[in-house]
């Protein structure tokens, strides 16, 4: 009686042990499926070799210079192309294309025996003068920039004369524009050089002029390089004079 407890004992131990064993398998099993399942969804594709090659400091250097080369830099001349004003195109045309059969006559400065008197100024001397294309940053946009000859440059900040239609551009605000020609045929409609106009800046406010009315004035002549808000040439602390002076 003794010896068949014992075996029956043993035997459910055996049937306790073949359980466990049977559970562990079978749960290793399953996340063997489960691992080969989630490594099927996630697997990628393999990296070539090429794209793990380090980029180079000098590619980096190269890119940065040709971002660098698009960007606008201030302003500056778009080339060195020069360009003249063609008054029967009334348009800018390129040095080139320009007729040299005509001489152009140069009207000379008149103070050379005294200095010290205010130089009288033709307007074939103002409209002598070339052009650039040049961008201007602040503004974003590209015009033609004078181009001054050494005559106009002897004249810059020096007191001049020169007479002119007078053309009130604002109602009670300055500054003037003084124009070689009657509104008619100005700058402003298009029938002129950009040269054939100044800004003008009276030095005794307040004396209304009328549109085309023909003066003589003497004032502080300024070259204007690269300010496209004004005029290429501008006259400051102007005063009315007679037209005999």
């Amino acid at each position: 009686m003794k010896m068949k407890k014992t075996l029956i004992i043993i035997v459910s131990v055996l049937i306790l042990i073949g359980i466990g064993f049977f559970v562990i398998f079978s749960d290793d099993n399953t996340n063997s499926t489960e691992n080969k399942e989630v490594s099927k969804k996630t697997s990628v594709k393999p990296v070539e070799k090429d794209t793990l090659k380090p980029k180079d400091e000098k590619d980096d250097k190269d890119d940065a210079k040709k971002t660098d080369n698009e960007k606008p830099k201030g302003d500056h001349f778009v080339s060195d192309k020069i360009y003249e004003w063609d008054k029967q195109k009334l348009d800018w045309v390129l040095e080139d294309n320009i007729d040299t059969s005509k001489n152009k006559s140069h009207t000379e400065l008149s103070n050379k025996s005294n200095p010290s008197k205010p130089v009288k100024v033709n307007w074939s001397i103002l409209n002598d003068i070339k052009y650039k294309l040049r961008y201007f940053h602040d503004l974003d946009f590209e015009a033609y920039s004078p181009v001054f000859g050494e005559t106009l440059k002897s004249l810059h900040k020096k007191e001049v004369i020169i007479e002119g239609f007078v053309i009130p551009m604002f109602e009670d605000k300055e500054p003037l524009a003084l124009s070689a020609n009657p509104y008619s045929s100005c700058f402003f409609c298009g029938q002129a050089s950009p040269a054939s106009v100044m800004s003008m800046y009276m030095k005794n406010k307040g004396k209304d002029y009328k549109s085309d009315d023909f003066k003589t004035f003497k004032g502080t002549l300024f070259l204007n390089y690269d300010d496209p808000n004004e005029f290429y040439y501008i006259l400051k602390d102007a005063v009315e004079i007679d037209q005999n002076q």
